[in-house]
């Protein structure tokens, strides 16, 4: 019998797949809502359906592997020995069934809490962007995910963040003709932001 702890971290896995498939359904209806096609090309509804067929797909894709790691679970009981052995490649053939147990699986403190700003981060993001635009929104929230995941300084991740907003910015505002969310800020207004 599996422990309790790697159970839980299936039913995590099992719960993010399905609101995977769940978001990227409504993200598919919300971007048909917009429009696929407009007179110019390509419709404000396509980046935003096409990004709901991927998150869907990721989804659908990840519920088989958790299928058949339930059943292992039921199967095989792993101890942190047995999955250590077999990441060595010491294992024997009989720890080939093995299941990584969730204290292999879940994060640690520091995991958690990069999870926990990432999550938080997103949904500032999404309240903001319409009230201060989308470069100044897009750029602090790309610069806390460099700072707080991928361990840059403050100077390089806002550097970085508010670079690759303002290309995504201007690809869409004047290659797709989409029109983003500008600042209310007049000083910034003034340069496109």
């Amino acid at each position: 019998m599996a422990s309790p702890t790697a159970r839980t971290a299936l039913v995590l896995e099992g719960s993010v797949s399905i609101a995977a498939v769940v978001g990227g359904l409504l993200l598919v209806v919300a971007g048909a809502r917009y429009g696929l096609s407009s007179p110019t090309g390509i419709g404000p509804g396509t980046f935003p359906a096409a990004a709901g067929v991927l998150m869907t797909l990721s989804g659908v894709l990840q519920l088989p592997g958790l299928a058949r790691q339930r059943a292992e679970l039921g199967a095989v009981a792993v101890g942190p020995a047995t999955v250590h052995a077999k990441l060595r490649g010491s294992g024997t053939d009989d720890d080939a069934a093995a299941v990584v147990g969730a204290e292999d699986v879940l994060p640690d403190r520091q995991g958690l809490i990069r999870v926990v700003v990432v999550v938080v981060s997103t949904l500032a993001a999404a309240v903001l962007l319409n009230s201060l635009g989308f470069i100044i929104v897009v750029g602090l929230y790309l610069a806390v995910v460099l700072k707080v995941v991928g361990h840059r300084t403050w100077l390089r991740s806002a550097l970085v963040g508010f670079l690759v907003a303002f290309v995504i910015g201007e690809g869409f505002s004047r290659l797709l003709d989409v029109a983003l969310p500008q600042s209310p800020f007049p000083f910034l207004q003034q340069f496109g932001i």
